[in-house]
């Protein structure tokens, strides 16, 4: 609630909706990238698959991490479906060795490697 007896000092700016939708109809479309990987941890290994999966990207590898507790099966399903050609998994025994296991969707191969080589295997 304002006093009528006092000045409020003001700056009005509008833009009206035409503009807006001009302006965007100017800008390029970018295309939506997939992940090129998906890290899944399994158990209680979260905190290494959010480690893995910040090195991940630090590698400038675009990866998504899945936290939920959906089903192994469902989780590569859904990456064989979004077209992600890896997908490293990190279970307790992997954990306990500082080991991941890094699957190929599109070669159907897996192998239980450091992360470092896991690394150096997507990059290729």
């Amino acid at each position: 609630m304002g006093r009528e007896d006092i000045q409020y000092p003001t700056v009005g700016l509008s833009f009206g909706m035409e503009s807006i939708m001009a302006l965007l109809a100017e800008r390029p479309i970018q295309e939506h990238k997939t992940a090129e990987v998906m890290v899944i941890p399994i158990g209680e290994t979260l905190p290494q698959a959010l480690i893995a999966a910040a090195e991940l990207r630090a590698c400038s590898i675009r990866t998504t991490l899945v936290s939920g507790k959906r089903k192994l099966k469902k989780q590569l399903a859904t990456a064989s479906s979004k077209k992600i050609r890896y997908v490293i998994l990190i279970g307790e025994s992997e954990s306990s060795v500082d080991k991941v296991r890094l699957k190929d969707m599109k070669e159907q191969t897996e192998v239980i490697v450091p992360l470092d080589e896991a690394i150096y295997l997507i990059t290729g």
